[in-house]
């Protein structure tokens, strides 16, 4: 009878120990972000505007921080295809090169 019960109490320990994991893992998800972003100000990337190339490059236009970028996405990496300041006009796009 003895190890009957231990065995019960060692089941119960690591059941309840497994909730307060996901307890935590679950209260860090949903607060944690929330609160890192509100300390630091809120990073805002737009997406304002997306261009499939083919079924495996796409193309999107981002806005941040007063900036606009084009970045080409592809299964073997990403790149900025060109940075540009709101503002400007298209054909005076300032280059990374």
């Amino acid at each position: 009878m003895g190890a009957g019960l231990g065995l019960w109490q060692v089941l119960f320990a690591l059941a309840a120990t497994l909730a307060l994991l996901a307890g935590a893992s679950w209260l860090g998800r949903r607060y944690l972000p929330a609160l890192a972003a509100r300390r630091r100000g809120a990073l805002e990337v737009e997406i304002l505007g997306a261009r499939m190339l083919d079924p495996k490059h796409r193309l999107l236009l981002l806005g941040f921080e007063g900036r606009r970028y084009l970045v080409l996405l592809s299964p073997s990496g990403n790149c900025v295809v060109d940075r540009f300041v709101d503002g400007e006009g298209k054909g005076e796009a300032q280059s990374d090169r």
